[in-house]
């Protein structure tokens, strides 16, 4: 369910009818899941920092656009941020702005992500499990190892014609029609049929481009990543891949019954999220 959003002029309206609750105003991308971004947040604040809830702006360009009109001098303090989507395996800078807060992953989703927050889930979800246990059934080294090469190839494939403007779907593909069953209602991504994803795509991108050139921007993305070890961890959707897979992984293990939104808000509230050291930093200079 999506939570009604506002326009980039409203932002700072919306923020000053909330402010005696918290000491910063933060500002999102994102339209349906502001606890997600509250809680996560909240982990990187000092204990004597308050912040009770962030402002949803909808999608990239209406927060870029909030903040743009936010640039000049005034008390509050305040934070915009944004997801890095593909710009993370693209090397893209950042848009200059004041006030403007980059993630160092593709979605917000990718920083929940950690072997012990997802067994403090699964053990809140099947009270007769223990964390032995469900870190057996879970098996997340493998499913992250396995997985995650996988995935990786595949948004290399994306980068390269989303940075060639390519007018086919990438992302927005989605991950359902990817999975095979493993054993015990699991599901893992296929190499085969990742593999005749990235295969259907690069024909259709060939159509427009010729195979060096196609080559050469794969090659770059590649070297780029490894040169910057940016991992998997980073450049796939969490929101849109992994984390679909290990929900429905829950559901069969772990009796889950929630929807992905709850899911995620479960994750958010472990002390297992991965920081940010940066917004951290920014967090307090934003603060002082």
């Amino acid at each position: 369910m999506s939570i009604p959003t506002f326009p980039a002029a409203a932002a700072r309206a919306l923020a000053f009818l909330k402010r005696k609750n918290s000491d910063i105003e933060i500002f999102v991308e994102d339209s349906s899941n502001p606890n997600v971004w509250l809680y996560y947040i909240r982990q990187h604040l000092k204990s004597n920092a308050s912040l009770d809830s962030v402002n949803i702006l909808g999608s990239r360009s209406q927060v870029l656009a909030a903040c743009a009109l936010d640039q000049g001098q005034r008390p509050e303090k305040r934070l915009y941020l944004i997801d890095g989507d593909i710009d993370i395996a693209l090397g893209r800078p950042k848009p200059r702005l004041k006030h403007l807060y980059r993630l160092p992953a593709y979605c917000i989703e990718n920083m929940l992500i950690s072997e012990k927050g997802l067994i403090e889930v699964a053990t809140a979800c099947d009270v007769m499990v223990t964390e032995a246990r469900a870190t057996s059934r879970l098996d997340y080294t493998n499913f992250s190892t396995s997985n995650g090469r996988t995935l990786l190839t595949l948004f290399i494939v994306y980068a390269a014609l989303i940075d060639l403007k390519v007018p086919e779907k990438t992302v927005s593909l989605g991950a359902s029609s990817l999975f095979v069953p493993n054993g015990r209602g699991k599901v893992r991504f296929c190499p085969k049929k990742v593999y005749r994803r990235k295969r259907a795509l690069l024909k259709s991108a060939a159509i427009i481009y010729d195979l060096p050139t196609l080559r050469n921007k794969l090659r770059s993305i590649k070297e780029y990543l490894k040169v910057r070890n940016i991992d998997y961890e980073n450049v796939v959707s969490a929101k849109d891949y992994t984390l679909v897979a290990l929900m429905i992984n829950f559901r069969y293990l772990f009796k889950f019954t929630g929807n992905s939104e709850q899911f995620k808000v479960h994750l958010a509230q472990k002390p297992h999220v991965r920081l940010d050291s940066n917004l951290k930093r920014r967090l307090t200079l934003a603060l002082k």
